[in-house]
């Protein structure tokens, strides 16, 4: 998951999924989808996923589970990713929004929460 925004006022973020373009080229012919051209820090080249926006509550525990020891993709990129999704929502595509509280992601995440 790419965390792409913040709300201070909810306490919570907002994530994109993203997942390797190995063997998935294929996904880049679908307007739900997006090449990220600078993936650095993430290890392969990857894409992005519009058509659906997760949104967990923000709590401290949470970083444990931050890669990349925090390196952020390139403001650039970040941006470029939440311009080409509200192009996609404002193309009247479909959207879905996947909301986690705190305890549906420690729920669904029990074995890497355990010290939780």
């Amino acid at each position: 998951m790419l965390v792409v925004n913040y709300d201070d006022e909810t306490n919570t973020l907002k994530m994109i999924n993203v997942s390797s373009l190995k063997g998935k080229e294929h996904k880049l012919l679908y307007d739900s989808n997006i090449e990220i051209k600078n993936y650095f820090p993430l290890p392969v080249p990857t894409f992005a996923k519009l058509d659906t926006i997760y949104t967990i509550d923000n709590f401290d525990d949470l970083q444990r589970f931050v890669s990349f020891n925090g390196l952020k993709l390139n403001d650039t990129e970040i941006s470029n990713i939440k311009l080409k999704r509200y192009k996609y929502i404002k193309g009247s595509n479909t959207t879905n929004v996947i909301n986690y509280t705190e305890q549906d992601f420690k729920r669904s995440n029990s074995s890497s929460c355990s010290n939780f």
